[in-house]
């Protein structure tokens, strides 16, 4: 401080800037402006100063730096529109998983990423939940720019203001390309032969339980029948 005092008192130039202090073990920004005092002949005699604690302005924007970077550089997809459901904005990992880039979908309707594969239905609940509890989350399947469908895990907010009047939707969805293909796979080791790839008896109670359980719902019955192979687990046993 005394530095910059004495650069004013050459100078006569008022000083402006930013310090950090530490208050009760606590870092408290504060915007510093020095000026120089004049008595009446116009020679100064002494600095003053004012002091405006911009502490909660400091960790808003580095609340906001921190939510540029998770939005920028996240590995979910992020895409953002408005109350008419108009793209207004996506992230660098909507490009990645769906192929288009921001500007070809700016300003449209996320209806081009529908793959078809789901019902009005479906559609029709989700918007209900959204409407209800102004959330909701799931999975299903959308459609790449180049066409090929994948399935995604997605989770879509409602943003209101003060007001509680719609503003935005933001979707966050991820490619879960890759866990239903682990699904499958533990699904087929469970309930296919590894070496035939036909059914096994998991399979086979698992169809016989669903078929029991509908057959008593209907009040019919089912026929079960057993083949036996002469000497068929020495050939299994063996070859």
């Amino acid at each position: 401080e005394q530095k910059r005092d004495y650069e004013i008192f050459i100078t006569g130039n008022p000083v402006l800037e930013e310090e950090v202090l530490s208050v009760n073990h606590k870092q408290q920004h504060y915007l510093t402006n020095r000026f120089p005092l004049r008595n009446s002949a116009g020679d100064i005699f002494a600095i003053g100063q004012v002091k405006t604690d911009i502490t909660v302005l400091r960790e808003i924007e580095l609340r906001l730096q921190l939510a540029t970077q998770i939005f920028s550089q996240g590995s979910e997809g992020i895409m953002i529109t408005d109350a008419n459901n108009t793209i207004i904005s996506v992230n660098k990992a909507f490009e990645k998983i769906t192929g288009y880039q921001e500007s070809e979908v700016l300003g449209k309707n996320p209806a081009l990423l529908s793959s078809g594969q789901q019902s009005a239905h479906f559609y029709q609940q989700m918007w209900q939940d959204l409407l209800d509890k102004n959330e909701w989350e799931g999975e299903l399947y959308n459609r790449r720019k180049n066409g090929e469908f994948y399935p995604q895990h997605l989770s879509i907010n409602r943003v209101l203001d003060t007001k509680q009047h719609l503003i935005y939707y933001i979707a966050i969805f991820n490619d879960i390309t890759r866990k239903k293909q682990i699904e499958q796979e533990i699904h087929r080791l469970a309930f296919y032969d590894a070496l035939t790839a036909t059914p096994n008896r998991h399979l086979l109670q698992d169809r016989v339980t669903q078929t029991i359980i509908q057959a008593r719902q209907q009040q019919s019955r089912f026929a079960l029948l057993f083949l036996d192979l002469d000497h068929f687990k020495e050939i299994n046993d063996t070859l």
